[in-house]
């Protein structure tokens, strides 16, 4: 066991302080970004550092860094409405993220939703109005099929997109 001079045990707890309160505002800063941004780009985001107002944001996508130039503006603003004190982004593309931001805990994928019967019915008069050689007959007669074929047992999506008389019957 190493003893220290009690000045320098205080000095290094504050310092560990202050490491606390930069990682916190950081994860902080990550989590209002995954709240503005689309769950796929975040997914490939990390926040890096701050230094005299610059976050430093980073992806091992080329794509996903030149997609979020373009809305810099727009991201300091919001995170400015926020509270975060952002001045500027800085933008770093950094291929040996991809197994680290790989091991985080995936966005769960949303299960594609069938059209309501409000819907198909709709969609099946707008077919019966038009002539049988019109390409949108024929698409729609195609998209029908598919869409009856495919279709779940009534679901609370297709429950609530019914109009209200139906429901009451």
């Amino acid at each position: 066991m190493s003893f220290q001079r009690l000045p320098e045990a205080f000095a290094g707890e504050s310092r560990l302080r202050e490491l606390q309160r930069q990682g916190l505002w950081l994860w902080q800063v990550q989590q209002a970004l995954s709240e503005i941004l689309p769950p796929e780009w975040c997914a490939q985001l990390s926040v890096g550092r701050f230094e005299g107002g610059q976050l430093t944001v980073m992806s091992p996508s080329a794509l996903v860094v030149a997609k979020l130039k373009q809305m810099t503006p727009t991201l300091i603003a919001e995170l400015g409405r926020r509270g975060f004190a952002v001045t500027a982004i800085r933008w770093r593309v950094r291929p040996e993220l991809v197994q680290t931001l790989a091991q985080r805990p995936q966005a769960p994928a949303h299960a594609p939703r069938g059209l309501s019967q409000a819907a198909i019915a709709a969609l099946t008069e707008l077919r019966a109005q038009l002539p049988a050689d019109d390409p949108l007959a024929q698409s729609l007669t195609a998209w029908l099929r598919r869409a009856t074929e495919n279709a779940p047992a009534a679901s609370p999506q297709s429950q609530r997109d019914e109009p209200l008389e139906q429901k009451k019957q």
